[in-house]
């Protein structure tokens, strides 16, 4: 991944500009957090940042050269002195973050930096995080902390308190439209809900999956577990339901620019007001999943779809023949 990334997503300019100027002052805050929806650019940023930092060819954190053994080492993924952390099992556990810390307080191998990216901090325990607190207010020199987050409303308000923040706005409608340039997936109203299936490929076949599911789920409503367990098993999934619903309620409403699919026709003859309901629904279950364990994640989908099911065939029986 190099700069190409970023200069696909211009929205990031203005961010990396701020960053830019922080390394040449020398000022760079020890912890950062960069938030933003998904394929917004929250990874990219971290990418881009850890290789200013640990590229040694322009000076102490001047611009990455892009072809020194340190920069040649980071798009190989195999530079000592950088740390990557991920979820495993939905969580992140206080035993990587240990480690991470243990890192950072030992001497960078290769130049005076060292760099830890918490890609999607908020699914950090409680343990986790508190771990990583210590770490935050005690730091060692040259030791860098980024996060990154889809939903920082998740993460302990002492943590985002000693990280310096950047939130990640991508343009929406037709300046997006404009921006990622054509898709068979875009409309006039794109917005960051559907940067996943633009931005990335393998997301956007993935999207392209979720919408025949969904159809064929449109065409014979009872047959509701295809689309539960595809709903439960892909964690974008449930934005994507309410992209549908969302473009059925503006073509109801008879506006003009929306992407029209085989589903969408049938979608949108239901009643604005059911729409809405379905929309109030899947914003009420998103909002559930982001407080209950794994465990209750299928019973919140399969419930979902059945309240779902229940509007759309009242919507039926009511609607005008």
């Amino acid at each position: 991944m190099g700069d190409n990334t970023l200069s696909q997503k211009n929205w990031l300019a203005p961010i990396t500009e701020q960053l830019t100027q922080l390394l040449a002052q020398q000022k760079l805050p020890h912890g950062i957090l960069f938030n933003g929806h998904p394929g917004s650019g929250t990874w990219d940023l971290g990418y881009w940042l850890a290789r200013q930092l640990l590229c040694p060819e322009n000076g102490l954190w001047g611009p990455a050269c892009g072809h020194c053994k340190a920069c040649t080492l980071i798009l190989a993924g195999n530079h000592p002195d950088i740390v990557h952390i991920e979820a495993e099992k939905a969580h992140i556990g206080v035993e990587s973050i240990r480690k991470a810390n243990q890192f950072l307080v030992k001497k960078a191998q290769l130049g005076q930096s060292k760099v830890v990216i918490i890609q999607q901090a908020e699914l950090m325990t409680e343990a986790a995080a508190n771990a990583l607190l210590k770490t935050l207010e005690e730091p060692t020199p040259f030791s860098f902390l980024l996060l990154t987050s889809y939903d920082s409303d998740r993460l302990l308000p002492t943590i985002q308190s000693r990280c310096t923040r950047f939130d990640i706005r991508p343009p929406v409608g037709s300046a997006l439209k404009q921006s990622l340039g054509d898709s068979p997936l875009i409309d006039d109203y794109a917005n960051m809900s559907h940067l996943t299936q633009l931005q990335d490929k393998e997301q956007g076949q993935l999207f392209t999956t979720f919408e025949t599911v969904f159809n064929a789920w449109l065409m014979q409503p009872q047959q509701t577990e295809e689309l539960v367990a595809f709903l439960t098993e892909h964690s974008f999934a449930l934005g994507w339901l309410m992209q549908q619903f969302t473009a059925a309620t503006r073509k109801a409403y008879q506006w003009q620019g929306i992407r029209e699919h085989e589903g969408l026709a049938k979608l949108s003859q239901s009643r604005p007001d059911t729409l809405i309901q379905a929309i109030t629904l899947i914003t009420h279950a998103s909002r559930q999943l982001k407080q209950l364990t794994q465990a209750n994640k299928k019973f919140v989908i399969e419930s979902l779809v059945i309240d779902l099911l229940k509007l759309i065939s009242n919507n039926a029986e009511k609607r005008p023949r």
